[in-house]
């Protein structure tokens, strides 16, 4: 077991692909980040619109105020399948103002997808971990939310050399690195208006590695 550093930050996104959202804190299930990334939009064919397609998605804020609830602009009266990528999930489909917001934002047509499984639209772990000296040795740019990490530990003075298979305590969250973090071009991209205004990629360890995902051994609620 190893205690972590401070925790810097804490973030999530209720919608996959825009904005991250700061917090004081976070729920954690068995199954990662309480309501993390539960809603992606999705063309009109049900495949899910992503951020390494279109990174400027990372400047459009969405909070969960703005979503609709289960039962709300319906596309269909049932869940339907949406794939991310090659995997499946079922969903409910919306057409509501926020996926118009999102239409708007990105100049194409789209529905909100909300999972009505246990886990989020989650292609890799279902946490992910950043450490503070990650940035200063790869010399990156110090505003994490263009990292959209749900965890941000400060370890500058001390720098924590996490590995597969080691464990992080985090208060009574217990948490087991499962593999490094490959990156998108969507880090290139300012988190506050989505354009680009950097060149990142090639800093990156290699592999374009960058972060930790993480399983969850203890459930509990992280806290800044």
């Amino acid at each position: 077991m190893h205690t972590s550093p401070r925790i810097s930050a804490l973030g999530w996104t209720p919608v996959k692909g825009c904005t991250w959202l700061s917090a004081s804190s976070l729920d954690v299930t068995s199954h990662g980040i309480e309501q993390d990334r539960r809603w992606t939009p999705v063309t009109h064919g049900l495949r899910a619109v992503k951020a390494t397609d279109v990174p400027e998605l990372a400047g459009l804020r969405l909070t969960s105020e703005d979503l609709p609830a289960p039962d709300e602009h319906l596309v269909f009266p049932d869940a339907r399948t949406v794939h991310y990528y090659d995997r499946p999930f079922e969903a409910m489909v919306h057409d509501d103002p926020a996926a118009q917001r999102i239409s708007e934002w990105i100049g194409q047509p789209v529905w909100l997808a909300h999972t009505t499984g246990p886990t989020g639209f989650i292609w890799s772990s279902p946490i992910s971990v950043l450490l503070l000296s990650e940035l200063a040795e790869a010399g990156l740019p110090t505003d994490t939310d263009r990292y959209r990490a749900n965890v941000i530990l400060d370890d500058l003075s001390a720098p924590l050399p996490l590995t597969v298979g080691q464990r992080l305590e985090l208060g009574d969250v217990v948490l087991e690195v499962e593999r490094p973090l490959d990156r998108c071009r969507v880090i290139d991209h300012n988190p506050v208006d989505g354009q680009r205004d950097h060149h990142l990629l090639p800093r990156l360890r290699d592999g374009l590695l960058l972060g930790w995902g993480c399983r969850v051994l203890a459930p509990g609620t992280l806290v800044t």
